[in-house]
């Protein structure tokens, strides 16, 4: 589904998953300025990031998770709060919550130029994002940390780009991220569906086609057979995000 996907009502009504994307070449609005809508330890997150680029797609990746949220629970973005708490060392990243909505399972994820968030209520969700361009040493790394994508049946080829966003998608879902060993991730895919397995969890696993130059990977756990989770998603722009920060009097 793209920009058509129907609205329904109510949160429990939604079925599958629900993307919103950005590109974030096309935003003028700066990453400062949207910090009025972030918490104070999302606020200390971003001022403790070395790298200015990562900590931009934070921010923009924390606002727009907001106004997805908002959206599906039909709050304004400014009263959604999400909150973060490693289980390891306590610190606050690691698997993002909506506070008061803990049906709503939600993901963030982020490479150079674009920012795409989840969220469902139909089992754990994990989501996943890279650019289809890049150097060819991208491949090889791949392999070497989560073992060698394959070709399936002859309609595709071996794809280590989309071998590397299941298995991000699927470890963002299990909730422990690359605390597991990327290898541990099997997948299994058919003609007609895919799923990836951690043990004795399995994830239903979706490529949403939302722009030629990205590989998005979406994993939704709780998966008990069938085809792949549904998609609805969206591209945000600019004014979207003009329109949350006006908002809190941030214009």
């Amino acid at each position: 589904m793209g920009d058509g996907t129907r609205t329904v009502d109510a949160v429990h009504d939604l079925p599958g998953v629900h993307l919103r994307w950005l590109a974030l070449d096309e935003q003028s609005l700066g990453a400062e300025r949207l910090l009025p809508l972030l918490g104070p330890a999302e606020r200390e997150r971003y001022r403790a990031t070395g790298s200015a680029a990562v900590a931009e797609r934070f921010v923009f990746g924390r606002v727009l998770l907001r106004m997805l949220a908002g959206e599906l629970l039909e709050r304004p973005a400014t009263a959604v709060q999400v909150t973060a708490r490693c289980l390891r060392c306590g610190g606050a990243h690691g698997r993002p919550w909506i506070e008061g909505a803990e049906h709503l399972s939600v993901s963030i994820a982020h490479c150079a130029g674009a920012v795409v968030v989840a969220a469902s209520s139909a089992g754990v969700v994990g989501v996943d994002v890279e650019p289809v361009e890049g150097p060819a040493e991208r491949g090889i790394a791949i392999t070497r940390i989560a073992g060698a994508p394959f070709a399936t049946g002859g309609f595709r080829a071996a794809d280590p780009i989309l071998h590397w966003t299941r298995i991000e998608a699927a470890l963002k879902a299990d909730g422990r991220g690359l605390d597991v060993d990327p290898r541990r991730v099997r997948i299994h895919e058919s003609r007609f569906a895919a799923e990836a397995r951690i043990d004795e969890s399995r994830f239903r696993l979706a490529e949403p086609r939302i722009d030629p130059a990205l590989r998005v990977s979406v994993a939704l756990g709780d998966a008990v057979g069938g085809a792949g989770p549904i998609i609805g998603w969206r591209r945000e722009h600019g004014d979207a995000l003009e329109d949350s920060l006006a908002s809190v009097g941030g214009r």
